[in-house]
């Protein structure tokens, strides 16, 4: 659920991409604020970048290509996470929005996908 709107998603990753296309919609700056904070990075890699290379850097293109999904803003979203890695993840795109969770956005992503 977004802002009272019913997102239907059938994985965790649809969770998450569902989301962030929501944000972007009227906040075309989101990603790049969303890179500013420590949620946005992992050690080696960024969950959302602007050139999908960026997400998995070091990779072998063909695999790297496969584990990234193309935002409704062009930029590309980490989709090799683990749930737990996607929930803190939302966590961070919400406090980045200025959402808060169960008010403005609640989300269930089920096992582990």
């Amino acid at each position: 659920m977004f802002q009272g709107k019913r997102i239907p998603c059938r994985s965790a990753i649809d969770v998450l991409i569902g989301i962030l296309n929501m944000i972007v919609r009227t906040d075309k700056r989101f990603p790049q604020r969303f890179l500013d904070i420590p949620h946005g990075k992992g050690q080696k890699r960024n969950y959302i970048a602007q050139d999908w290379k960026r997400v998995h850097p070091g990779r072998q293109p063909l695999w790297a290509k496969s584990k990234v999904a193309q935002l409704e803003c062009d930029w590309y979203v980490d989709t090799n996470l683990s749930n737990e890695k996607k929930e803190k993840t939302l966590e961070g795109v919400c406090e980045v929005a200025g959402l808060e969770i169960d008010r403005d956005v609640s989300f269930n992503l089920g096992d582990e996908s």
